[in-house]
């Protein structure tokens, strides 16, 4: 019999967001195991920041025409994908957030919307039509992609529906919906028709267990890319967005000035680059521990930019954040640090992550620092050793690239759905 399959994803390429990549990995995969493949996205895609990703020539791109939130303001508002962390820091923001993430609200003006909604059960039911038995694979965020899902595996109940997960509907550490049992009740409505739901790890995982007990965490797979040696500065970058006051850097900052102060670092030699929509943000903390002198703001720049600059750096600062309820938030961020092969600073506000500490530990990725340890010790150790390596050798520490390829390959991860799906 042959295989089909239907992809369900308004962010997908040519957009421009962390959010397309696992999407993108994923349909690749899809696209080689599939005799037949097509994606659903939205039309926003032509007025949304755009960058040129390669895609399988296979996969029949079908465009659902889409009046959402994002249609109206993209008219007006030239920051296109990205909105700052002041703007939605405001009261006003704040309810306009919660709001587009919210039933009913999200799947009417939200991300897709209800004529994006409309057009893709249009769509998705021509191609179920033919191939009755397809796999459909839609992903959140947005929500209107599950419940597009929802309704043609209700018409098509032979067809086998895997709903992933990138991130959670109810975050317990953000908080931007609306009345959570509602928002519960009404998510368990549209998942109960999901045959598998996937996430990204452990800890969502055992979140998404009020929607099902089948779950199969399918991680992020890495791209291996080559180390870019950089020999004039010693290069500390974060690339990304901060979510408030939800992603705190300063355990860093505190340790790179007592460094500085104590002669262990020449500010004439070490750079600190940020590169994203929060430069301004990320400036008044850097000015907080008087570092500006060393400090890079590169603004917005492409993601294949953003990967070179992962690529040309030392060391890679990543931010998160954990609960005792919610651990495990490992963004596609992450994995993009993984493949450059660079050493990892991790600094986690709130609780003990043990799935993160594991994953470190495991593969010998850096070193994790809570905001909650005021003792900074061992983090500038950790960081005047990479120093130190570096400045005597002109060389990093970089992570074991036969065991990262073996341990985070997209197509052994993708293997291992398959088997889960067809047991």
């Amino acid at each position: 019999m042959k295989k089909a399959v239907l992809l369900i994803h308004y962010y997908y390429p040519p957009i421009k967001s962390i959010a397309v990549v696992r999407n993108l990995e994923l349909s690749k995969q899809w696209a080689n195991w599939a005799d037949k493949i097509a994606l659903i996205t939205t039309s926003n895609r032509n007025i949304m920041d755009m960058e040129d990703v390669a895609i399988p020539s296979t996969i029949e791109i079908k465009i659902a025409n889409t009046s959402d939130y994002r249609t109206r303001t993209l008219k007006y508002n030239k920051e296109k994908n990205h909105f700052s962390e002041e703007k939605k820091g405001s009261l006003f923001g704040k309810t306009i957030v919660k709001s587009l993430n919210s039933f009913p609200i999200n799947l009417i003006v939200g991300e897709g919307g209800r004529q994006y909604i409309q057009q893709a059960i249009k769509i998705g039911s021509l191609f179920l039509k033919e191939n009755p038995k397809a796999i459909i694979y839609s992903s959140f965020r947005p929500f209107s992609d599950h419940y597009i899902a929802s309704q043609l595996k209700k018409d098509f109940p032979n067809a086998t529906w895997i709903a992933d997960f990138r991130d959670l509907h109810l975050d317990p550490i953000y908080g931007h919906y609306y009345f959570k049992k509602y928002q519960q009740k009404e998510a368990i409505k549209i998942m109960k028709h999901a045959d598998v739901i996937t996430t990204v790890s452990n800890g969502l995982a055992k979140h998404l267990k009020y929607l099902t007990n089948n779950i199969h965490v399918l991680r992020n797979g890495v791209n291996i890319r080559k180390p870019i040696l950089k020999k004039e500065e010693f290069t500390i970058s974060y690339t990304g967005s901060l979510f408030g006051d939800e992603r705190d850097p300063k355990p860093l900052l505190k340790s790179i000035q007592y460094l500085l102060e104590s002669d262990s670092l020449d500010p004439q030699k070490i750079n600190l680059i940020y590169a994203g929509k929060d430069g301004s943000l990320f400036s008044s903390y850097v000015k907080e521990f008087g570092l500006e002198n060393i400090f890079i703001d590169r603004g917005l720049i492409s993601r294949e930019e953003a990967l070179e600059l992962q690529q040309s750096s030392h060391l890679n600062l990543l931010l998160s954040a954990s609960t005792p309820e919610y651990t495990g938030i490992m963004t596609g961020k992450l994995y993009e640090y993984i493949g450059s092969l660079s050493k990892i600073i991790l600094i986690i506000k709130g609780s003990k992550d043990e799935e993160f500490e594991n994953l470190f530990e495991t593969f010998s990725l850096g070193y994790i620092q809570y905001t909650k340890n005021k003792n900074i010790t061992i983090l500038s150790q950790f960081l005047v050793n990479e120093y130190n390596h570096w400045y005597e050798t002109k060389e990093s520490k970089y992570l074991d690239e036969a065991i990262i390829k073996s341990a985070f390959d997209w197509t052994s991860i993708f293997k291992k759905l398959i088997q889960r799906i067809e047991a």
